[in-house]
């Protein structure tokens, strides 16, 4: 049963003809979105809602996204949105409500719950951490002030071969040809939805963008007239005029630095030509192009968000992500968690060996989506292994070998954030 029930509040999946109920919730609490803004943004999506008898009260949009966690490896990620409770009902745990039932409708569509969230000393944070969800990855403002005050102060030239279209058409027609450069550049990272042919498309419908309307440009470097590195960025309408241009994503032909480089001076000199307060460009520690940042003058600011999730079942994740990626014979490999425990591998023959990791929930969750060095852990004491039976000391190298397979078919990726792809 996927229904939740306390007292006269129930939540449950939204059905399809309770769409304009749902909206209502969010709409009055958020930017408002109209439901044809919902059917044709290029995102699959349901929702969990929430009634206190037959007046909805709860609603949180739910959109699906194939997601990237390490190379070649890919989940359904359900996102979370706009996450909303009518005034008079707040308190009285509708939210929580309302993601336990998701929680338990959603496995047979998405293999986990994600987020992005911001501020960690807010109550919203807590609220997410209190329902089940862990944080996957940090992401930072890197800032550069433009001062717009200084009268014929020096100005930053635009690079030659950089161009700048101000609309929305060039990104679109340019589609195959940015492809090839992200793949390029992200080739050995995880962390985002996957790009695929028409992903820009798809990605300027979001309602994210219907709620903020945002005006995007692509930032060209050419070389003969080839494409070899690109900025899309943008800035939102309710900002103003003089609001921060965002770096909503960036690649370059092979990963270049210097491609990257002459990218970024076009767009802190294009920033300062249309007269921007500031250029910003949100990203985590990982991302391949940040240690050009303080070149240009880019200050960094405190962690403020965050990538958030919650499985649904580990040991169903495990069988679709994980499971054709290892293979032990002989070996039964467990999991305990203080909240759980659950079998990952049978193991083969009349007595197997048992493996088990011993680790925290919310490490689980981190491990299984690509987020843990295994072997890292375990060195430092914060996973912890039970060999069963225990191993004499001639085995150790064998068990050695058994946890370096694990590490291996469960590895960790470094995940990059593109700002672009926040809901």
């Amino acid at each position: 049963m996927s229904a939740i029930s306390l007292g006269n509040v129930t939540a449950r999946e939204m059905r399809p003809e309770e769409l304009e109920q749902g909206l209502s919730i969010r709409n009055s609490i958020f930017s408002p979105i109209t439901a044809e803004d919902w059917k044709i943004d290029g995102d699959v999506k349901t929702a969990a809602i929430a009634f206190d008898g037959e007046e909805v009260i709860g609603f949180i949009p739910l959109y699906f996204r194939n997601f990237q966690l390490v190379p070649g490896v890919h989940v359904t990620a359900a996102f979370e949105n706009a996450v909303g409770t009518s005034e008079a009902c707040r308190g009285r745990g509708v939210g929580s409500q309302m993601i336990e039932a998701a929680c338990r409708f959603l496995p047979n569509q998405a293999d986990a719950l994600f987020l992005y969230r911001g501020d960690e000393r807010s109550a919203g944070y807590r609220f997410y951490t209190n329902t089940g969800h862990s944080d996957l990855h940090y992401v930072r403002n890197y800032t550069r002030a433009n001062d717009l005050h200084e009268a014929g102060g020096a100005r930053l030239a635009m690079p030659p071969n950089v161009i700048i279209s101000e609309d929305t058409d060039t990104i679109l027609a340019r589609q195959d040809e940015l492809l090839p450069l992200f793949e390029d550049t992200y080739a050995a990272f995880g962390g985002f939805p996957q790009r695929r042919p028409g992903y820009w498309a798809h990605a300027l419908r979001s309602t994210i963008y219907v709620a903020h309307p945002t005006e995007f440009h692509l930032v060209q470097l050419q070389e003969q007239g080839r494409l070899i590195g690109y900025a899309i960025v943008g800035r939102k309408q309710r900002d103003g005029e003089q609001g921060p241009l965002h770096v909503l994503e960036i690649a370059a032909l092979g990963g270049s630095l210097d491609h990257a480089s002459r990218v970024l001076q076009g767009v802190c000199a294009f920033s300062e030509q249309r007269g921007s307060v500031s250029t910003i460009m949100p990203i985590g520690y990982a991302h391949p192009f940040a240690r050009l940042l303080p070149e240009l003058g880019f200050q960094t600011q405190r962690r403020f968000h965050q990538v958030m999730a919650q499985l649904f079942d580990p040991r169903q994740l495990f069988e679709r992500a994980w499971r054709d990626r290892l293979r032990l014979p002989g070996i039964r490999l467990n999991v305990w968690t203080p909240k759980r425990e659950l079998t990952l591998l049978d193991g083969e023959g009349e007595a197997p060996q048992t493996v088990t990791l011993e680790m925290k929930e919310d490490t689980l969750t981190a491990w299984l989506l690509g987020r843990i060095d295994l072997l890292a852990r375990i060195r430092e004491g914060t996973i912890t292994v039970l060999i069963q039976p225990p191993a004499n000391p001639s085995g150790l190298d064998g068990i050695d070998r058994i946890l370096s397979e694990i590490a291996r078919a469960i590895p960790h990726a470094d995940w990059v954030y593109h700002h672009l792809d926040y809901i």
